[in-house]
């Protein structure tokens, strides 16, 4: 399955198996505190108890009550379909060792997502409106 991108390009749908939630939920659970902490008051992206509401109030808060220059808002086109994934884990497991003082092999695991492909061919695929 795959769903219509706005420039018209196809997005692969994937639906996570029972077990795969469960893992993806242990690695959120571990890897939130080891990240979380470097985070700014001011980062609202995918972090636990914030959403974009609350985004857009700091934001409304900003311009209506300090002196503001300028507003960035920025997207990396397809980040994910072209970073190096090898690059990435080392990252990931060079991290959690320096904060655990233990092996990041585990963290291996997690490269199964990265490398994750659709089962149905983009050219092949069914669209859903």
């Amino acid at each position: 399955m795959h769903i219509p991108k706005a420039d018209g390009k196809l997005r692969a749908l994937g639906i996570a198996a029972l077990e795969d939630k469960i893992v993806q939920h242990a690695v959120v659970t571990a890897l939130t505190p080891i990240y979380e902490a470097d985070f700014l008051g001011s980062s609202y992206g995918f972090r636990p108890g914030r959403n974009p509401h609350n985004a857009l109030d700091a934001l409304w808060m900003a311009l209506h009550w300090k002196r503001v220059n300028w507003v960035l808002d920025a997207d990396i086109k397809a980040f994910f379909d072209t970073v190096e994934h090898d690059w990435m884990m080392g990252v990931l497991e060079h991290r959690i060792a320096a904060c655990t003082n233990r092996s990041a092999r585990p963290a291996n695991g997690c490269g199964v997502w990265f490398k994750a492909t659709s089962l149905t061919p983009p050219s092949r695929a069914t669209a859903i409106a």
